[in-house]
């Protein structure tokens, strides 16, 4: 018996419609600007940002069954959903314990991740089909994904080698990932402000990966919008 998703993770009810993405947009934002500064701060309990988790994994797994996962074997499904729900239990973990294995294990898992609701995001903005506004609420969205991927990977970085980033402290519960929210935002748009330095050679590498994607996508992004409004049929005046 085939595994099927309920009808509002599929593909008609939420990537192609018009709130989707732009609720992704919105929710990120939400996420990135607000809800980790404030978790970082103390303002707010962990209950709110691992409900925000909890959220990101539903819309993973509607993007999964969107293009076409359901149709592989089930058993591929559900090595998918352990994934997820092992994210889930390692950052609920981590965010109720001070250990730093158990930090790595959930920052792992959260690269993983927001890797794959990148590639899922990729995949509707660079489809056939005409631009339209949810294609740019995708393209930001997609823009802080990046950076909040980043953000993850060098916190992972810092975890496994400490002591890769001049300027940051570790932190127990995440604490600190809004300050490399802060480190990544400021690569991806090659601002710079020279606060946080990376150090080892793979925080390095990282930082000259973003900076050079944080000018790429922009750069491949609008090229598509150009060339499909140059080749779009023109309607009669």
């Amino acid at each position: 018996m085939a595994l099927r998703l309920p009808t509002s993770l599929q593909v008609g009810h939420y990537w192609s419609s018009k709130s989707g993405l732009a609720a992704l947009l919105v929710s990120l934002g939400l996420l990135v600007f607000v809800f980790l500064p404030l978790e970082t701060s103390g303002l707010i309990g962990r209950a709110w940002v691992f409900g925000v988790d909890v959220w990101m994994a539903g819309v993973v797994l509607a993007g999964a069954s969107a293009l076409g996962w359901r149709r592989v074997q089930r058993g591929i499904i559900a090595l998918f959903a352990v994934l997820l729900v092992a994210m889930l239990v390692l950052r609920l973990i981590a965010r109720g314990m001070q250990d730093r294995w158990t930090e790595v294990g959930a920052s792992s898992a959260s690269v993983v991740v927001l890797s794959l609701l990148l590639a899922l995001i990729l995949a509707q903005l660079f489809r056939e089909g005409p631009t339209t506004t949810d294609r740019i609420f995708g393209a930001v969205a997609a823009y802080l994904l990046l950076g909040l991927t980043w953000a993850e990977g060098y916190r992972f970085v810092d975890l496994l080698r400490p002591g890769s980033f001049h300027g940051v402290a570790w932190a127990p519960n995440a604490h600190n990932l809004s300050t490399f929210v802060y480190f990544s935002l400021a690569t991806l748009t090659t601002a710079g402000y020279g606060d946080i330095v990376p150090l080892s050679l793979p925080a390095r590498s990282l930082a000259n990966m973003e900076s050079l994607l944080g000018q790429l996508f922009p750069a491949i992004f609008i090229a598509r919008v150009v060339s499909k409004s140059l080749t779009s049929p023109r309607t009669p005046e």
